[in-house]
């Protein structure tokens, strides 16, 4: 039976979004702009997917899931290699949005949390939401 798994969880809000979003209608450069820093998002996700592990050190598999604006990552567990390969991500996906022209605001909570394949939800979820 499924259940709550202690993880820490992550969600970001891209700032400036929606006004991009609503230049981006006619103006084909903010359009490639968004849609060019959302796919470094998705790129990013696909790297956390198939980065090798390193001998001998805990790799925590990350997950990521985006939708719009709204991104979000979770890693089982909420120790110190739960804790690195959580900070150690979210310092990647700033330096890339950054690159393409975004920053982002979020927060990271510790706590119960459910996760299968697109389903997410859980008081962690919630926490780092509200924060």
């Amino acid at each position: 039976m499924a259940s709550y798994r202690t993880r820490l969880v992550a969600y970001l809000d891209l700032l400036g979004f929606k006004d991009r979003v609503e230049h981006s209608v006619n103006n084909s450069m903010v359009f490639s702009a968004i849609k060019d820093a959302l796919e470094s998002v998705e790129a990013h996700t696909r790297a956390i997917r198939t980065r090798g592990r390193v001998p001998g050190v805990p790799t925590p598999r990350v997950t990521t899931q985006m939708f719009s604006d709204s991104i979000s990552l979770s890693v089982l567990g909420t120790g110190k290699w739960s804790f690195a390969a959580m900070t150690g991500n979210l310092m990647l996906l700033q330096t890339q949005l950054l690159l393409k022209g975004f920053l982002w605001r979020g927060a990271l909570a510790g706590g119960l949390h459910y996760e299968k394949g697109k389903v997410m939800f859980g008081p962690a979820m919630i926490a780092a939401v509200n924060l």
